[in-house]
C-alpha cells in the first residue's frame, strides 16, 4: 500500500522529541483535547460509546480523565514517537481505520480534531515554540492521510463485497437466549490445572428490517451496535464481536453484564424482541478498543 508523504526530517524530529517530552501529560492533552472538540462540535460525541466518555468515579490516580482519553493518548503520541517508522504502527493504524469505518466516521472531521489538539497542547505546556506548533500540524496532517487512506481501501472492500453495505442498517430483536458460558481462569490454580469459570450470557439475534441478505464475516470480526436512547444520553454506539457462524440472514451478540458496560445493561435490561437498533457491516479482526480498561 502507497502511503501519503511524509513530514520533513527537521519536522519529524522536532514532533518525536516534543512527544516523548509531553508523554507524562498525555492522558491529559487528549481529554482537553476532546473537550474543546465536543465543545465546538457536539453532535460528534455520540459517535464515541458512553462507556469511553464517561468521567470514572473513586480517587484513583489518572481519574481525571475518560477512557476514550487514555486510549487516544497512546494511540496519537504512540504514531508520534514512531513517526519515521510507520510500518512499526501499521496494525494499530489498521484497527483504528476499521473501528472507524464500523461507526462511519466522516473524516471530514479529522483536521478539526487536530486543531483542538494543538490548542490543548498549548493550554497543557503553557505555550510552545511555533516551530513546535506546525510540526505537530504536519505530524497530525500525516497520521490523517494515512487513516483516510487506509478507510477508504476498506469502504471500498465493503462496497465490493457480496452484500456489502457502508453505513448503518436498521434491525430488529428476533430473540435473546441466556446461555452458560465457561472461562478458563488460571490466575489462582496452584496445582497447574485451569480452573472454569461460569458466566451467563445473552445471545442477541438481530435481523435486517429490509430482509436484505447479509455479508458473511470471519472469526473475530465485530459490528457497531447504534442506540438512541434518552436514558443513555441520546444515539450512542458500541462495539460488539459477532457470535457463532455466519449466515446471511441474522447478526448475533454475546452480553454478558460482566463487562460492566452502560450499553450492554441497556440492551439487557431495556430492550425486547421486536425492537429496534442499527447495526453496521461486519469490520476487523483486530483487539477492540472496548476490550481496554474494561
Amino acid at each position: 500500500m502507497v502511503m501519503p508523504e511524509m513530514p520533513s526530517q527537521a519536522q519529524m524530529d522536532l514532533v518525536k522529541e516534543s512527544a516523548a517530552a509531553l508523554k507524562p501529560v498525555a492522558p491529559q492533552i487528549a481529554q482537553l483535547m476532546y473537550d474543546k472538540f465536543w465543545t465546538m462540535n457536539p453532535e460528534t460525541k455520540r459517535l464515541w460509546s458512553v462507556d469511553f466518555t464517561k468521567m470514572p468515579k473513586g480517587g484513583c490516580p489518572g481519574n481525571s480523565v475518560t477512557l476514550q482519553a487514555q486510549v487516544q493518548s497512546g494511540v496519537v503520541f504512540g504514531f508520534m514517537t514512531n513517526i519515521e517508522h510507520i510500518d512499526r504502527l501499521m496494525a494499530d493504524l489498521k484497527r483504528v481505520a476499521q473501528k472507524h469505518c464500523s461507526r462511519n466516521i466522516d473524516y471530514s472531521k479529522y483536521p478539526l480534531l487536530g486543531e483542538a489538539l494543538l490548542d490543548a497542547v498549548v493550554e497543557v505546556t503553557g505555550g510552545v515554540d511555533q516551530s513546535v506548533l506546525d510540526a505537530w500540524r504536519a505530524g497530525w496532517t500525516y497520521l490523517v492521510d494515512c487513516l483516510v487512506h487506509m478507510e477508504t481501501e476498506i469502504y471500498k472492500e465493503m462496497q465490493e463485497k457480496e452484500n456489502g453495505f457502508v453505513g448503518f442498517k436498521e434491525f430488529k430483536v428476533t430473540s435473546m437466549e441466556q446461555i452458560e458460558i465457561c472461562n478458563v481462569d488460571d490466575s489462582d490454580s496452584d496445582d497447574g490445572v485451569d480452573e472454569l469459570e461460569k458466566e451467563i450470557a445473552t445471545i442477541v439475534s438481530f435481523q435486517p428490517l429490509d430482509g436484505a441478505a447479509l455479508p458473511a464475516y470471519d472469526k473475530n470480526q465485530y459490528t457497531c451496535l447504534k442506540l438512541v436512547s434518552d436514558k443513555l444520553g441520546g444515539a450512542t454506539h458500541r462495539n460488539y464481536y459477532l457470535y457463532g457462524a455466519s449466515d446471511e440472514k441474522t447478526f448475533r451478540l454475546s452480553l454478558s453484564k460482566m463487562d460492566r458496560s452502560l450499553v450492554t445493561a441497556h440492551v439487557l435490561d431495556e430492550m425486547r424482541v421486536g425492537d429496534t437498533a442499527y447495526l453496521s457491516a461486519p469490520f476487523g479482526n483486530y483487539l477492540l478498543m472496548e476490550t481496554l480498561g474494561e
